[in-house]
């Protein structure tokens, strides 16, 4: 059953917070919005007489989209019969962030991130029982009250309105589980536009496609196919293979067995999931080209901010698993494209190193509002043009494992940072250090799949980058400390049928 939710009265209380805070960061020192006095014309440049604070704000977040799956992150030679024709076509005229990062291969603690700007550790929203405490703001609170209407539309358990997402929108859409494709939430999507932009004010409008994700249980998957897309985009693909345990654990389920055995899969049964995954996400970039037709048609397109991203990848067996638990570069890299305003930004593509984390900042920079105190992200707008990229900036990704109560915060990480040196050039060493098992350190320049670990040869940069990680993970720590404290946990939010669902996505551990 869909559920729609509207703002009740007595969130009136938290809009009201919402002002005051941001009240009072805009009157303290050093804390005003910066003005962008730069007027450049060449690539990513901002364009004379632009602004950036009077259109609306569409987020689209493409749950499970590796980077690798969208055409404008390919070679030239790679990209043809691209499965995202919409999404590279918004690219050529948009800001592609080619080294955004997730923080955790999960839904729910990638979305919190991302409509928060805060680090997990900050708003520890982690599991079934988490809400997010009233200590944090989400981005369509302080939107909502500089004057934004707000809707969101989400299409899987993990968004729920309980856990604390449907703070500060006007309307929360929940579509009902299993009914939920790209061609329906364009479709109620395009209807909430005419509801919520017919009128004088801006708005910020959320979107959360599920169809890039494994298998969730639709009526017209028989053999159980991992990654479903409608019959007519897989025509061309076996349709006798049955994709079930013995035990009869079919789809989700039948990858979250195989990954756990010996061997894994087949090279070529690997391949044929790869061609399913990427064809689901070709029906996604269908729809999506029409809710951007359907955008322009109403004139809201080119005067629209529209930021485009995903909340994690997929493993497909390069490190030996699927579905995504781990920080491999397949479930923590992420597509970014931002589409400024028309007049502000000409297209370009950007090397400095951002996350979900820099989202909300980014909505908020957009709308003249300066983010509050509690945000740890940085707008992306700043990192356009001539800005320089930041010698000093680390992204700080966790594995999903680290999502178990009992180890929550302390398991598997990954970082990315600068190295001494280097302070001139952009820095790709990463390192990946699990408890219990020796570090792994990549040079993702000449190692992009993430093969050589160089942790033996290079000891030093091991020890800094550990040094780094703690030292952000301290930083939150502090934060959350100052914040009397973020999530709130209790009563389970999920029921039985919910956590049922999630179970056959292989969530079955979180």
């Amino acid at each position: 059953m869909e559920q729609i939710r509207q703002s009740p009265a007595s969130r009136g209380l938290v809009v009201a917070m919402s002002l005051i805070l941001v009240a009072a960061v805009m009157a303290a020192p050093g804390c005003s919005r910066r003005s962008s006095d730069a007027i450049g014309h060449e690539a990513g440049e901002p364009v004379p007489d632009g602004g950036h604070g009077s259109g609306s704000i569409i987020l689209i977040s493409l749950d499970t989209l590796r980077r690798d799956a969208v055409g404008a992150y390919l070679s030239a030679d790679q990209r043809a019969g691209s499965s995202t024709p919409a999404l590279d076509r918004l690219a050529n005229e948009a800001v592609v962030f080619e080294r955004a990062y997730a923080p955790v291969p999960h839904t729910l603690v990638s979305h919190m991130t991302m409509l928060t700007g805060v680090d997990p550790l900050v708003h520890q929203v982690a599991t079934k029982e988490s809400r997010l405490s009233q200590h944090l703001l989400t981005a369509a609170e302080v939107l909502h009250g500089a004057g934004y209407r707000t809707a969101a539309i989400t299409s899987v358990d993990w968004l729920f309105a309980t856990f604390g997402f449907d703070r500060g929108f006007e309307t929360y859409v929940q579509m009902p589980f299993g009914m939920v494709f790209a061609d329906r939430i364009t479709t109620r999507a395009l209807a909430t536009v005419d509801r919520i932009g017919a009128g004088p004010k801006p708005f910020f409008l959320f979107l959360h496609y599920y169809d890039a994700h494994s298998d969730w249980g639709v009526a017209d998957n028989p053999n159980g196919i991992p990654y479903y897309s409608p019959p007519a985009y897989r025509a061309d693909l076996p349709d006798d293979r049955v994709f079930c345990t013995a035990e009869g654990k079919c789809a989700s389920e039948y990858l979250a067995a195989a990954r756990h055995q010996e061997g894994l899969l087949p090279s070529d049964e690997l391949a044929l999931h790869r061609t399913m995954y990427l064809r689901g996400v070709r029906f996604l970039d269908d729809h999506l080209a029409r809710l951007f037709k359907g955008l322009r048609q109403r004139s809201l397109f080119d005067s629209s901010l529209i930021i485009v991203i995903a909340d994690h990848g997929e493993e497909l067996g390069e490190h030996g698993s699927l579905l995504h638990s781990r920080t491999y570069e397949e479930t923590v890299a992420v597509p970014l494209i931002v589409k400024p305003p028309r007049g502000t930004f000409l297209p370009a593509r950007v090397q400095a190193l951002v996350g979900v984390i820099d989202v909300m900042p980014t909505l908020l920079d957009h709308a003249g509002i300066p983010a509050p105190e509690q945000v740890q992200g940085r707008s992306l707008l700043r990192q356009i043009g001539s800005a320089p990229v930041d010698p000093e900036r680390a992204i700080l990704s966790r594995s999903a494992d680290a999502l178990r109560p009992s180890t929550i915060w302390t398991s598997c990480s990954d970082l990315r940072g600068p190295a001494p040196g280097q302070r001139d050039e952009l820095d790709h060493l990463k390192l990946i250090a699990c408890p219990g098992q020796p570090p792994e350190l990549y040079d993702l320049a000449s190692d992009p799949e993430e093969r050589h670990s160089l942790a033996v040869a290079m000891p030093e940069e091991v020890a800094r980058l550990v040094g780094m990680r703690d030292a952000l993970a301290q930083e939150s720590e502090e934060l959350r400390q100052r914040l009397e404290g973020s999530a709130s946990t209790g009563e389970q939010v999920l029921g039985e049928e919910e956590l049922r669902r999630l179970e056959a996505l292989g969530y079955a551990e979180q």
